[in-house]
């Protein structure tokens, strides 16, 4: 049986090239380099520590998350260049805290965004040795359903990450994306047993337990929502509002306001993008119950500046007026 390192090096046996790799080859007509830039989902350009490889060309440079490679190419009897690089050119990028980036590198210049993981998926041995040792039975599947989740397209990227947890079943991120790519084609129950099978490939992984939250949120199954969200966050997630959005509306639901707040709070903290405008009206509404009158008309202000026709800007402008009316001396 072939060993578990054997695995890793069979998948990148293609892709020598590396950050310490300084193999410049020269350009040649027709056949130009490739090149693309790395930030990170906030927008921020990359730390340094990252690992670049590509089963196509050299590694000529890499500077404030800008890469170039360089394709080698011989000139037949004819006089034309050709490449020795195969047609496909795939590219993986790592770091330990980063989800790793595995994807196809296409001829014309490249944004590849990177995203954090949370503490709970930085340990090597869960992370980087299953995604490589999977990446060596699903070829390029894993790669183009990620691509195709990125451009929107829900029924290619299922045909791919279905081909994907076919030849790994182990794959726990396969499992959960194909479960997004089901739930953004509105086959919840298909999606909530994708989550599931996620969630037992990888028990430390935060992200289908949140998944599965909200759809037993969006079931009206309160109490499951609570629990999933609850085991999300013993995880320990970096950088995953959801979770505790999630949180935040079961607890609200079942009346546990204080740890509605709290979630609330922590969910506003991560939101940079302001993707889950709704945790400032909870909080609001969570206030003025408890009769912080100021502190709950600026959050449903703020709620109203980010989501003016949300179903409850009605409720959240009238109870904005009477906490501003009350708050008055």
């Amino acid at each position: 049986m072939r060993s578990r390192l054997a695995l890793v090096f069979a998948a990148l046996l293609a892709a020598p090239a590396s950050l310490t790799a300084q193999m410049v080859t020269a350009r040649v007509p027709g056949i130009g380099p490739l090149h693309g830039r790395v930030v990170l989902d906030d927008g921020s350009p990359p730390p340094k520590g990252f690992t670049i490889m590509s089963t196509c060309g050299n590694l000529a440079s890499w500077r404030d998350g800008t890469f170039t490679f360089t394709r080698e190419a011989t000139q037949g009897r004819s006089g034309r260049y050709v490449s020795q690089a195969p047609q496909r050119c795939d590219l993986v990028i790592s770091r330990r805290g980063f989800r790793t980036y595995h994807g196809i590198l296409p001829d014309q210049d490249t944004i590849v965004v990177l995203r954090r993981i949370g503490s709970e998926e930085t340990v090597l041995a869960s992370v980087g040795w299953k995604e490589l040792e999977c990446s060596a039975r699903q070829g390029a599947a894993y790669g183009e359903g990620e691509a195709a989740m990125g451009l929107r397209q829900w029924a290619a990227a299922e045909k791919r990450l279905r081909s994907a947890v076919e030849a790994c079943p182990a794959h726990a991120r396969a499992w959960d994306e194909l479960g997004l790519s089901l739930e953004m084609q509105g086959r919840s129950e298909e999606a909530r047993a994708a989550y599931q099978k996620s969630a037992e490939a990888d028990a430390q992984l935060a992200l289908p337990l949140v998944h599965l939250a909200g759809v037993a949120l969006a079931a009206g199954r309160n109490t499951e929502a609570l629990e999933l969200s609850e085991r999300a966050l013993k995880l320990k997630p970096v950088s995953l509002p959801r979770a505790w959005f999630y949180h935040c509306v079961a607890s609200f639901e079942a009346g546990h306001f204080d740890a509605a707040e709290k979630s609330a709070r922590r969910t506003i903290e991560e939101d940079r993008q302001h993707r889950f405008p709704r945790a400032e009206y909870l909080l609001g509404e969570v206030l003025a119950r408890k009769g912080k009158a100021d502190e709950a008309a600026i959050h449903l202000r703020a709620f109203l500046r980010l989501a003016p026709d949300d179903p409850d800007a009605g409720r959240a402008r009238q109870l904005a007026a009477e906490m501003e009316k009350s708050a008055t001396p």
